[in-house]
């Protein structure tokens, strides 16, 4: 599926107009109020030392930077990015950075104190969610409803997201954020991190702004890519089995793209799985003939294979991060949609 022409355009714009010989230009994009490193020997360094705060985000830094960055993730592959705690070693590399890409919308809060203590004042610094409105997410074994379908292929209209994001965090009773900070499970919504990563490395390093639009652009198209394949994964399986059930309310934006009910035992943040929760999925996978349900290898999974043992249902594996079996994101999706896909026939 094409994503919106105005995607497109921003980077074929800027392309053409870097190619022309007027100079590296940046795109429409890019916010006024980004800083440019202006230390001599940083801006000539071979590469950019970037700092990230997931895998996905350290992904995608690699697939728009290509051989011109050096990404240090302040969270290892496969452990949880909502606990996580940092060593010394990463205040030195976040010292260090010319760019710092972070998500937002309160998926690591823990990290705001190091980075803000730690940034050179000439440090770019980019939230790749923000434009975008999280949804909340919920802490109970409830359905996240989704937002409708296109009229091409029953996708659930993402486009529809507002272009602002909430100035107000929605809080629970322990005073967790209840902002769903996991836009990265629609292909749509990392169309748009990619525009932000875009307008960070052209800020860090203008001298390359075509090299950085091109594989903004070319991988842009994988994304589409990608975004037909999972349609076409997900059309095999029957409507009323397309259901979600995960240990971590981490699938909501992924459920409102392609037409799941998602339900989870706990909520984005954590928490503990309570008997009457293990209860309530057993009765509704009973009363809908539900074939499996899934769990995420970064997380304890006694609930899930209690569940399974009394309901005599498969348990499956979804991510909702790169980890060392899948390191990329769009290998990442693929695997999630293939274990959809093979277990909810």
């Amino acid at each position: 599926m094409k994503f919106p022409a105005t995607v497109l355009l921003l980077f074929s714009t800027a392309l053409l107009t870097a190619c022309a010989g007027t100079g590296p230009a940046l795109p429409p994009t890019v916010s006024a109020g980004l800083e440019t490193p202006t230390d001599t020997a940083r801006a000539k360094s071979p590469t950019i030392n970037v700092v990230t705060t997931n895998a996905v985000l350290a992904d995608l830094i690699h697939q728009v930077g290509g051989s011109r960055v050096d990404v240090h993730n302040l969270v290892p592959a496969g452990s949880d990015v909502h606990t996580h705690q940092t060593t010394p070693v990463d205040s030195v590399r976040i010292a260090q950075a010319r760019l710092i890409v972070t998500n937002g919308a309160g998926l690591a809060p823990q990290f705001d104190q190091l980075l803000d203590g730690s940034a050179d004042a000439d440090a770019v610094r980019i939230v790749a969610s923000d434009g975008l409105v999280p949804s909340e997410t919920t802490e109970l074994i409830a359905p996240i409803e989704a937002d409708g379908h296109d009229d091409a292929d029953g996708r659930a209209a993402a486009e529809s997201v507002g272009e602002h994001e909430s100035s107000d965090a929605v809080k629970d009773e322990h005073g967790h954020d209840q902002r769903d900070p996991h836009f990265w499970q629609d292909p749509h919504f990392v169309v748009h991190y990619v525009n932000q990563i875009a307008d960070g490395l052209i800020a860090a390093d203008p001298q390359h702004t075509s090299e950085h639009l091109g594989n903004a652009a070319s991988y842009v198209h994988q994304l589409e890519q990608l975004d037909d394949y999972i349609a076409a994964r997900v059309e095999t399986i029957p409507a009323e089995r397309r259901v979600l059930i995960t240990f971590h309310a981490a699938y909501g934006y992924f459920g409102a793209r392609y037409g799941f009910e998602v339900l989870a035992f706990i909520g984005s943040h954590g928490g503990d799985v309570s008997p009457d929760d293990i209860v309530s999925v057993l009765e509704l996978v009973q009363s809908r003939g539900l074939p499996a349900i899934f769990t995420e290898p970064q997380f304890s999974d006694d609930a899930v294979d209690q569940v399974a043992r009394d309901g005599n249902i498969q348990v499956g594996t979804v991510r909702s991060l790169p980890d060392a079996e899948y390191p990329s994101y769009i290998d990442m999706m693929r695997a999630n949609a293939d274990s959809l896909a093979d277990l909810l026939q």
